[in-house]
């Protein structure tokens, strides 16, 4: 068995503009910043898609792009559920 401990798993995407913001809406605890973190990290997921659309050599990379707007929907619809179960 091999030891895989230390080891991080680069994909070719990790240096795009849209990683970071989406990387700091997963991380975002304050639900006051939640919504604004999701919106700009689905601000630079549409824009990478766009640039994407037209090529065929990104399908890894346009997978990922559409299953982390799936996680940023739900975990707006969360938050709000929470923020309203919260507030009440």
């Amino acid at each position: 068995m091999s030891d895989v401990r230390g080891v991080v798993m680069k994909r070719p995407w990790d240096h795009q503009p849209w990683v970071e913001p989406y990387r700091l809406a997963l991380l975002e605890t304050n639900l006051d910043e939640l919504s604004q973190r999701i919106q700009v990290a689905k601000t630079a997921i549409g824009a990478r898609i766009g640039e994407l659309e037209d090529s065929k050599n990104y399908t890894r990379e346009l997978h990922e792009l559409n299953n982390a707007l799936k996680v940023l929907r739900v975990m707006l619809e969360r938050g709000s559920v929470r923020c309203r179960v919260e507030g009440a």
